[in-house]
């Protein structure tokens, strides 16, 4: 089973935050949250660490916490059992996916206009003649771009991965042997998101308030 925790994040500024959370974040969390230029993509990484402890006790772990993360040196986030977690967020909305039972990644993105031609050296060449001969080729960069995001956060090894080097037009995708199964998740209108794992998992949604 994997659960994907939702949290809307637009009502809340870092100094509310702070306040209310700040016995359980690593002093470094409150010292990077003030290194963004902006407040709210602060807001968005403490937030995201919120929801993923929220997460944790919904679940009944009471003896892990934040602290409890450790970065592989690909600086993926992971705990030292076989909980497996990931966060994405975009907008005004906050994910986290934890699971028991799988490997996982997550990405969320709000759909806003852009000029999909920038990005096609992350696309492969059958890729981008699907993307570019869709009825409505921004949702399907969107949907494309949200199932890389997510296999290559499940991998570990991040952007390491080339994009173009793998092809998301179905949902399963095989990089080194390793094996990831694509869904797509309804968040919000006006958002396209997918989740990635290394076998199929049933899904459970818990909204949540920050």
């Amino acid at each position: 089973m994997v659960y994907i925790f939702s949290a809307y994040s637009g009502a809340h500024s870092l100094s509310e935050i702070i306040r209310d959370y700040e016995e359980y974040f690593p002093k470094w969390y409150i010292a990077k949250a003030g290194r963004y230029s902006f407040e709210e993509d602060a807001c968005h990484f403490l937030l995201g660490k919120v929801l993923l402890l929220k997460g944790l006790r919904k679940l009944g772990y009471f003896n892990i916490g934040l602290h409890d993360i450790r970065f592989n040196e690909f600086n993926k986030p992971y705990f030292n059992n076989n909980l497996s977690f990931n966060i994405s967020h975009s907008g005004k909305y906050v994910v986290c996916a934890l699971s028991q039972s799988c490997k996982l990644g997550i990405d969320l993105e709000e759909v806003k206009s852009i000029d999909v031609d920038t990005f096609s050296n992350c696309f492969s060449a059958s890729e981008w003649i699907y993307l570019k001969n869709a009825d409505d080729p921004l949702l399907v960069f969107y949907k494309l771009w949200t199932r890389k995001e997510a296999v290559i956060k499940a991998d570990g090894r991040g952007l390491q991965i080339p994009l173009s080097c793998f092809e998301v037009i179905s949902h399963h995708v095989s990089i080194n042997s390793c094996n990831w199964f694509i869904n797509e998740l309804a968040i919000a209108e006006g958002y396209i998101a997918h989740i990635a794992t290394d076998r199929i998992c049933d899904t459970q949604f818990i909204q949540l308030s920050m």
